[in-house]
């Protein structure tokens, strides 16, 4: 009987450490998932100033050289240009922001990037160019801010969901 309540009682408390690892992990995420947009856009920075490639292709091009889920969000914009005739870039761009909601991005981060696909397609180079460099800029203070909560709650996450663990 002793073995049982020595199991359960181990049970829960890597249960709850767990808990506390998956909880810190979240702010890791946010902060690499930035990172990885942040080099999306000089990607594509690069793509519409120097290469000037058409929207589709430049967007299959970064989506090429970046990660999960950053590399999925631009491909999936990519596709619905390619497959869905007449939907406009900003149409692409916020039917594919739900791959974002999904991988801890902040909803002010969510907002800032749908706000720039309002500008998408519509304008000149020059002038799509201005927004992604805006863009960037506040992604990269949300990086910033990113950073500074990730220092504070990760190890706070940690030490929490295994305290608890202990205690129940």
């Amino acid at each position: 009987m002793s073995n049982i309540r020595v199991f359960g009682a181990l049970l829960i408390f890597c249960s709850c450490g767990f808990a506390g690892i998956l909880m810190s992990q979240t702010y890791l995420a946010r902060s690499r998932n930035l990172k990885g947009f942040v080099l999306a856009l000089q990607l594509l920075e690069t793509e519409i100033n120097y290469l000037r490639t058409t929207l589709p292709e430049a967007l299959l091009r970064v989506a090429a050289q970046t990660k999960l889920p950053v590399a999925k969000f631009f491909s999936d914009v990519a596709d619905q240009l390619n497959q869905n005739q007449g939907i406009s870039a900003q149409e692409a761009w916020q039917i594919s922001l739900t791959i974002l909601k999904e991988n801890a991005f902040a909803k002010e981060d969510i907002e800032a990037i749908a706000s720039f696909g309002a500008a998408l397609g519509v304008s000149d180079s020059e002038d799509q160019l201005k927004h992604i460099t805006l863009l960037r800029k506040y992604l990269e203070n949300s990086i910033q801010v990113a950073d500074e909560e990730k220092n504070r709650n990760v190890r706070l996450w940690l030490y929490l969901g295994f305290t608890i663990g202990a205690m129940v």
